[in-house]
């Protein structure tokens, strides 16, 4: 998917459905263990930091999904909120639910995530996330 960007800031609902509309992509490459589909979506400087504490970058987060380390059953990010502080990034947050199994462990993850993704001429690519229980 791409979006462009008009000249403008997008506000209110324009912001979380462009939000949704990328977390969505995402989603569904995740699902599909698309690792190149997800390589285009994720910045080469990621930081993901799980709701475990766990901090990943790119090529190790791509690396369990591409090794079949980590399997999704359900991934969905719900989001509630965006905030576009420039033209060129939106800061999202909302409910995340996840049924993954990582190294033959199954973990149901319920909890809160924000995201920060970026525009950077090509595409948006998401820069960061946080995921957080509860």
């Amino acid at each position: 998917m791409t979006t462009a960007l008009t000249g403008g800031v997008l506000t209110g609902d324009a912001a979380v459905e462009l939000a949704r509309r990328l977390e969505n992509e995402r989603a569904r490459a995740v699902m599909e263990c698309d690792v190149a589909a997800l390589g285009m979506l994720l910045a080469d400087g990621l930081l993901y930091c799980h709701s475990t504490g766990l901090i990943e970058d790119k090529p190790a987060y791509l690396g369990k999904l591409a090794e079949g380390t980590a399997t999704y059953h359900v991934y969905r990010s719900d989001v509630e909120r965006a905030a576009m502080p420039a033209a060129d990034t939106i800061i999202a947050s909302g409910r995340l639910h996840i049924d993954a199994t990582v190294s033959g462990t199954l973990h149901e993850i319920r909890g809160r995530f924000l995201t920060v993704w970026r525009h950077d001429g090509h595409g948006w690519r998401m820069e960061a996330i946080q995921g957080v229980p509860g």
